[in-house]
């Protein structure tokens, strides 16, 4: 049996198959299926499709009916297997070097890979309405007039504008511990991108387990929007601020904490 291994990215699925160092490149995992003509081991990482749920359950059932086995990565493996294992220097990452990674990390690790799960659809639909929203306020942008703008004008985002909303309903910044400024924000302000997922994923919560199933507070949590603008574009810089990943996550909750009885301005 052929495998195949493939780096996502959203916009290409970079792929190896089996020795070669060849590269091909899909534009979707559903293209790449369909050049394959008998039952094939597919590995990639588990963030395939991470913000549509139900394409993701389309790649999965997929797989199944055609005899395909598909197994997943650990979310953080690949850029560890990357610089630690493989010697990358710290910030050179590409979807070829990636997809390199993941075969990398499979064949040293094969105990590392997993089957993927179909998300439960009651919690699929809720993780893909918190999503949708979120998503939504990015893409939306009003233009306000700037003196300091080449063109005289600027492209302000919902998201932001959402972001200052949801600040108004907080303790003022400065008024917070030391240790909670450097978790929620960068010394001067709250994070913009955290506080708008935070608040969403409040918002479409019932209680704080689910805030932080949301919110994907811990090591596997189910990769989307929300989780990105948790981890990604917040923890990454707390991190390097010396916060610990336990203090993160007890700041979020005290966030959930401060936006629940708001849930209705939200």
């Amino acid at each position: 049996m052929d495998t195949v291994y493939f780096d996502w990215g959203g916009k290409a699925v970079h792929t190896l198959t089996n020795d070669s160092n060849d590269i091909v490149v899909y534009p979707t995992l559903d293209a790449l299926l369909d050049t394959l003509t008998g039952p094939t081991r597919i590995i990639g990482e588990a963030t395939f499709e991470s913000y549509n749920v139900s394409r993701r359950e389309a790649v999965i059932n997929r797989c199944r009916a055609e005899g395909h086995e598909l197994l997943t990565t650990p979310n953080r493996a690949t850029g560890r297997e990357r610089h630690d294992v493989m010697g990358y220097p710290k910030g050179v990452k590409t979807d070829s070097i990636d997809v390199g990674a993941i075969r990398h990390l499979a064949r040293r690790n094969p105990a590392c890979l997993k089957k993927p799960n179909i998300v439960n659809p009651t919690w699929a639909d809720r993780l893909d309405g918190a999503n949708d929203e979120i998503m939504k306020l990015r893409r939306t942008y009003t233009h306000v007039e700037s003196k300091r703008a080449k063109l005289g004008f600027k492209a302000v985002s919902a998201k932001d504008t959402y972001a200052q909303t949801v600040a108004g309903l907080l303790p003022p910044y400065e008024s917070l511990p030391e240790s909670r400024k450097l978790a929620l924000g960068d010394g001067k302000a709250y994070s913009s991108p955290l506080l708008a997922a935070a608040a969403i994923a409040t918002k479409h919560a019932d209680d704080r387990a689910e805030f932080e199933r949301l919110a994907g507070l811990y090591h596997h949590g189910y990769p989307s929007q929300i989780r990105s603008d948790f981890h990604h574009w917040a923890f990454r810089y707390a991190k390097k601020r010396g916060v610990e990943m336990t203090d993160f996550r007890r700041e979020c909750r005290w966030l959930f904490h401060q936006l629940a009885p708001h849930r209705d301005q939200l």
